[in-house]
């Protein structure tokens, strides 16, 4: 699972620094359009004139910055809802179950798509959107967990002692719930990624922010010339890598905390 993580965190933090490492402006039209590889281009100019290198990487740092803010929003909403539903109980768990009834019936991605297309939101508040409609799973998961938790002998021993709700929170749950949120959060930054991509296909989102899905929308209108796959590969082989990066991980992680599963064979 070190392993894992640890690629995992090499691939977040290269997409971090990834625009300091881009040699143009993405921005920049002075190119040659369609201009074939080189050593000053190494992916070829696209048809505005524009560095196709460099635009990847930026495409790269933006994916990164959507994921990261969708995980991260994601788990803090599904800890907070999850162990105080656990612990306060009552008329806020039955809110928040239907709520997360209504929220998980939603279909997310369908939803953000009319979202993007009859309001033109920023990228921001798409990512707080998918993090509202996505936490109610994870959240039910940590419920759960904190239930049994709560129960345990530790816990009801430092509640009896006066422990309130934020110390029980904070000292006891928090700690052991935490795999959890970090599995969520794995899961919540395949699909944020995966959705930037498809609304940034689609054309839904704003054409200044650099995107894998408008890299290669742009490179199909333009099949039929030979730079062509200089120009769709970058972005497809860089969102197989990072859905692939995200997948083994969520598996290591969920493998380590599921005893039964190591060992186990894909069919």
């Amino acid at each position: 699972m070190r392993a894992a993580l640890f690629w995992l965190a090499a691939i977040l933090l290269l997409g971090l620094i990834a625009p300091y490492l881009a040699p143009y402006d993405p921005s920049d039209f002075s190119f040659t359009p369609f201009e074939p590889p080189s050593l000053k281009h190494p992916f070829g100019i696209n048809d505005g004139g524009m560095d196709i290198f460099s635009e990847w990487l930026y495409a790269y740092r933006n994916a990164i910055l959507f994921g990261l803010s969708v995980a991260s929003l994601g788990v803090i909403l599904a800890l907070l809802v999850g162990i105080l539903s656990a612990l306060w109980g009552g008329w806020f768990d039955w809110l928040m179950l239907r709520v997360g009834d209504i929220l998980l019936a939603l279909p997310n991605l369908l939803l953000l798509i009319l979202i993007a297309a009859f309001f033109q939101p920023s990228s921001w508040l798409l990512a707080l959107l998918l993090a509202l409609l996505s936490f109610p799973l994870g959240a039910r998961v940590i419920r759960a967990q904190a239930r049994i938790t709560r129960s345990s002998l530790h816990v009801v021993a430092a509640s009896q002692m006066g422990g309130g709700s934020l110390y029980l929170a904070y000292r006891h749950l928090l700690p052991e719930l935490l795999p959890l949120a970090l599995l969520g959060a794995l899961g919540r930054f395949k699909g944020a990624i995966i959705a930037q991509t498809t609304l940034a296909f689609l054309g839904l989102l704003s054409p200044m922010e650099k995107s894998l899905g408008m890299m290669i929308r742009q490179a199909m209108g333009f099949y039929y010339l030979e730079g062509f796959i200089y120009w769709i590969l970058p972005p497809i082989l860089l969102l197989w890598l990072l859905i692939s990066a995200f997948a083994l991980a969520l598996f290591r992680v969920e493998e380590r905390l599921n005893p039964r599963l190591k060992g186990a064979q894909l069919a």
